[in-house]
């Protein structure tokens, strides 16, 4: 209310007038906002100003403070290197006991040259109780010197330098010139205390012990400073603080050193051209800075004029303020400089805003000109002119684009006004076309009254019911409801909402008949009057259509739950194909291993028989067959693991280059021995490590780099490592790791490339004939890349080569992977067979074997180091013969007749002469779970067919007592040391690569495996044979059993060592 009188009582032309309120807000920047910004420049620029100047004097100080520190350290750098001067020490050893009594010229001489050339008032020597031995001031041997706190330091081996306040006495005893030289006459009028004559002195003063030698007198040097009316020194002092080319142009500053609070020595002059010593500091700033020990900076008035003036304490050795160091420069020039600064910017803002202001002032002009126009337009649009409009000019700002809006305005409003005239007309027809609508609709349409009488029908309505539209009027809805009483519904009238609500009911026909109907109600306002409406169809056809559908839904779902049975029936189906399927995978390398281990012992019995070389040829070749045949059940083994999805994938930080390398070492010889060159290529772009599975890219390098070798005849194989994306990206993108092997060899048709990375294809029959192969590699390794996301190809040209390749999307790595750190191979334990037929000769043992070779072979092998065999055909005629007779070792077959070989090694571990009794498993059961259900059976090994004659010695030579020895038991902590945190790192690190079938764990057993052999033993041979002949799973058994035997091996480290 208040502002609205305010500007009600403003005159009439100030509110009626834009133009005048424009002019008014052109010159606010000049006669407003021009004052107040030099008010605020002018109070925050002068405080600025001289916060600059008290920063400026502050750091004048500590020149100042510097420089002194800077001569205090000189001195004592002097009196040391005096000290040390072997000329001086000569003389003391010289004069001998004599020094302090006894004057020595010579070396008086030497300390007057070496104080003139230090810049010294006097050097002296004196023993540690103060008595002068000689000096540089002529002073008489045995005069005392008075204690101050440098002697005192120094007597004690401490080389001492600091600021001294001595009286004329003290003065007098270093030298007879100091006393005149420190005298001041105070100067009349500079403070408010009377003119006194100073006496005392400020001295720099330094002291050290000379060396401790039995060859001259314990003495000290001492020297020192005299800061009074010390011209040199102060005039220094202000040629550091007040540089010359910081003069120029400008008053020049001065410096004062200060005794309590008295000008000792300065450079600045009085009116007279004097040295102003003798004067005081200003009153109370002296005190005020003596008390505190500290600073203190501001204005102060000197000799007539205003200085910017700072003052610092001086300490002596106890910490005490004995004066100070001053700097000060005159304030004028830096007050004319601000004015001058303060002066040209407000000029300069003056012009700019007037400026601003004739420029406003032009626009507002313009602007009240086209808004006049505006506003013309307007009032001819009053006066019925509908045809006027608004001149249009060359400007596109916000006037002329109102302009240009109300033109448009009046244009819409015009063809609003015929659209209003056509709009009537419309509104016209569709009143008329809505009630012929009403009157047709194919649905009965009755609106009711709020007492539930009827307002109108349609006769669709009328006609369902068996009425007329007449008739129908004058009646209420409870004489066609039959679900609903009166009552209920007026209720439901009542209750009825504008968004209307859908019900069913029963309606009773004029004939007494009734039929299902579906109403759907709302409230509705017309003329102010509420009403129901409702929408009303008969859905007697729907009804039985619904039951029509419910009869169809309950035969659907018979059919439903008899084709659910089936599926089901299907399922179980599949579930017992995949358990047939895992069944013959161990059944097939159970029944293969049993002839391989008859093929690979009776080539170990003819290698010992056989003296020709080509025979000894045959009999590699065949234990290489079989070894290979070996490998094949192995990649079955793995293929079927990823077509069953049971395959896991690592996740661990790695070195690339690393893998790459162990791949490419892995077919190094083969190359080699086929004439082919191996080149390793790593795109620099690639971060050192990655996150992924290195165990499985290096199988997928392996088997495209076997390829290339298998498939090539001359040339160069080349291995690939690059980025495909941008390593700008980011370190949180995936690296689109892309790993290619090309190679010259025979190269692929693209009929033979579309059979490539299928199981058990290669590129041809006639390839298959001249290169051999399973096919296996390279669909185990697509299988690998899809796990890991990535994608998998070839590009080759027939008779030119090939370029197999694999693109893989991996996490950048955090630090490189250590774990798998190289370590010196160590050759594995060989047993001795003569040792061992020395010491185990006659020695009983009892082979429960069903299969008559293998009977034959572990016979020979064991008879040939002196063994005696019996032979069990079954499980229970090997615990029959166990209780007939004594076994110093029992060699126990799984599969059996009549009874298996856990069922017997239970019974023999049962019978007490047996609680102890080596039972050692030799089986075709390879698999992790046989060696584990082998322990759990009581046994204390386990050996997987085929086994060579080493894996089988190295077990007797563990397990069986030697002659008159104690049956051997499976060590325990107690027996061994503890494990090295790197040996349970590498036995954890080597148990996962087995258990995945990793051959990463081939070249990590070679070069760690020794790390082992202490704890495992013979095992350790087994374990090194399985790995070579790529049985991972007997592997990972024996492994377990060692585990299992050494508990400390599974503890796990809270922090693994690096390397490890």
């Amino acid at each position: 209310m208040f502002l609205r009188s305010r500007r009600n009582a403003l005159p009439i032309t100030w509110r009626s007038s834009l133009h005048l309120r424009l002019m008014a807000l052109g010159l606010t920047p000049l006669l407003v906002a021009f004052p107040l910004i030099m008010g605020i420049l002018v109070f925050i620029g002068g405080e600025r100003i001289d916060a600059m100047l008290q920063d400026r004097t502050r750091a004048n100080l500590a020149s100042a403070q510097n420089y002194l520190a800077h001569v205090r350290i000189q001195a004592l750098q002097h009196i040391e290197e005096t000290a040390h001067s072997e000329r001086i020490t000569q003389q003391l050893a010289t004069h001998g006991d004599k020094a302090s009594r006894e004057a020595n010229p010579h070396l008086d001489q030497i300390l007057t040259a070496r104080a003139d050339a230090a810049r010294l008032d006097y050097l002296i020597i004196a023993t540690p109780d103060g008595r002068v031995i000689a000096s540089s001031t002529g002073l008489a041997p045995g005069s005392r010197l008075p204690s101050s706190f440098t002697l005192r330091q120094a007597a004690t081996g401490v080389a001492t330098v600091g600021y001294e306040r001595l009286d004329s006495a003290a003065l007098l005893a270093r030298s007879p010139a100091l006393p005149a030289q420190a005298r001041l006459e105070t100067q009349a009028g500079d403070a408010a205390q009377p003119p006194v004559t100073e006496t005392r002195g400020l001295v720099i003063s330094a002291a050290t012990h000379f060396p401790l030698t039995n060859t001259h007198p314990d003495a000290l040097l001492i020297g020192g400073i005299l800061l009074n009316n010390n011209l040199p020194t102060i005039d220094r002092i202000r040629d550091v603080v007040f540089p010359v080319k910081l003069q120029l142009g400008q008053s020049v500053g001065f410096t004062s050193i200060f005794l309590d609070d008295l000008r000792i020595a300065t450079t600045a002059t009085n009116p007279a051209g004097q040295r102003a010593t003798g004067t005081h500091a200003p009153a109370g700033i002296g005190a005020q800075v003596l008390a505190s020990g500290g600073s203190w900076t501001g204005r102060t008035e000197f000799l007539g004029e205003w200085q910017i003036s700072g003052y610092e304490a001086l300490l002596d050795g106890a910490g005490q303020p004995i004066g100070m160091v001053g700097v000060s420069f005159p304030e004028a020039d830096f007050t004319r400089q601000k004015w001058l600064l303060t002066g040209s910017v407000g000029a300069l803002l003056a012009l700019s805003m007037l400026a601003l202001s004739l420029s406003f002032l032009h626009g507002a002009r313009h602007i009240t000109r086209r808004l006049a126009r505006i506003s013309d337009t307007m009032t001819a649009i009053h006066h019925g002119d509908d045809r006027a409009r608004v001149p249009q000019d060359d400007e596109s700002d916000e006037i002329a684009r109102l302009a240009h809006h109300f033109n448009e305005l009046l244009d819409a409003l015009a063809t609003q006004n015929r659209a209003r005239l056509a709009a009537q007309k419309e509104v016209a027809e569709e009143a008329s076309r809505r009630r012929a609508l009403f009157s047709m609709d194919r649905d009965g349409i009755v609106v009711l009254n709020p007492d539930c009488s009827v307002f109108e029908a349609n006769p669709r309505f009328a006609e369902m019911l068996g009425y007329t539209p007449e008739e129908i009027t004058h009646m209420h809805i409870w004489d066609w409801e039959r679900n609903f009483t009166p009552t209920q519904l007026q209720k439901m009238a009542s209750s009825v909402s504008p968004e209307g609500e859908i019900f069913e009911t029963t309606q009773r026909r004029r004939d007494g008949t009734t039929y299902p109907a579906e109403v759907l109600s709302s409230r509705v306002e017309w003329g102010g009057q509420t009403y129901i409406m409702c929408s009303v169809r008969d859905i007697t056809e729907r009804k039985q259509l619904s039951e029509e559908l419910e009869r169809h839904r309950h035969h659907l779902t018979e059919l439903v739950d008899q084709r659910t049975r089936e599926l089901a029936a299907a399922r179980d189906e599949a579930e017992s194909a995949n358990r047939a399927k895992s069944t013959f995978l161990a059944t097939m390398s159970h029944e293969i291993r049993t002839p391989m281990n008859a093929i690979i012992g009776l080539a170990h019995l003819l290698e010992r028989e056989v003296t020709t070389p080509r025979q000894r040829e045959r009999i590699d070749k065949i234990t290489t067959a079989a070894r290979h045949l070996l490998r094949i059940i192995n990649d079955i083994l793995d293929l079927s693991k990823i077509e069953a999805d049971k395959t896991a994938l690592e996740l661990i930080d790695f070195p690339l280059a690393a893998t790459c390398e162990r791949a490419v070492s892995l077919v190094r010889d083969t190359a080699a021995q086929n004439g082919l060159a191996l080149t390793t290529e790593i795109d620099p772009r690639l971060p050192p490590t990655l996150r992924g599975d290195p165990g499985r890219i290096e199988q997928i390098l392996v088997n495209f780099l076997s390829n290339a070798v298998k498939f090539s005849n001359h040339g160069t194989i080349t291995l690939r490592a690059l980025r495909l994306d941008d390593p700008a990206a980011g370190n949180d993108e995936p690296v689109r790791l892309r790993l290619e092997v090309e190679d010259c060899g025979i190269g692929l048709s693209p009929a033979q490339q579309e059979k490539l990375f299928k199981p058990f294809e290669q590129a041809d029959n006639s390839t298959t004939r001249k290169y051999g192969g399973t096919g296996l590699g390279l669909a185990i390794s697509r299988g690998l890349v899809e796990l890991m996301g990535g994608q998998i190809g070839a590009d080759s040209l027939l008779g030119q080569g090939s370029r197999f390749w694999a693109v893989l999307p991996l996490a950048p790595g955090r630090a490189p992977d250590e774990r798998c750190a190289l370590l010196p191979p160590s050759p594995q334990a060989v047993p001795d067979t003569d040792a061992l037929r020395a010491s185990h000769a006659g020695r009983h043992v009892l082979l429960a074997e069903d299969n008559p070779l293998n009977q034959e072979i572990a016979r020979e092998l064991l008879e040939s180091v002196g063994l005696k065999v019996s032979i069990a055909q079954n499980g229970r005629e090997a615990v029959e013969m166990a209780g007939q007779a004594h076994y110093d070792l029992i060699l126990m077959d799984l599969s059996m007749p009549v009874m298996g070989g856990l069922e017997a090694a239970t019974a023999i571990r049962a019978l007490p002469a047996y609680s102890t009794c080596p039972i050692l498993a030799l089986t075709a059961n390879a698999f992790a779970e046989d060696r584990q259900r082998c322990l759990e059976a009581g046994m204390n090994d386990h050996l997987a067919k085929p086994v060579t004659p080493t894996t089988l010695y190295q077990a007797l030579a563990r397990w069986m007592p030697a002659q008159g020895a104690p049956t051997p038991r499976a060590e325990t902590p107690a027996d061994t040391p503890r494990p090295t945190p790197a040996l349970r790192h590498f036995v954890a690190e080597l148990g996962k690569l087995l258990d995945e079938n990793d051959v990463r764990a081939g070249p990590l057993w070679r070069e760690q495996g020794h790390q082992l052999e202490a704890l495992a033993g013979p095992d350790a041979g087994q374990i090194s044979q399985a790995i070579e002949l790529f049985e991972f799973e007997e592997a990972a058994a024996l492994l377990s059993g060692i585990v299992a035997t050494h508990p400390e091996l599974g503890e796990q480290d809270e922090a693994a060592p690096p390397g490890a």
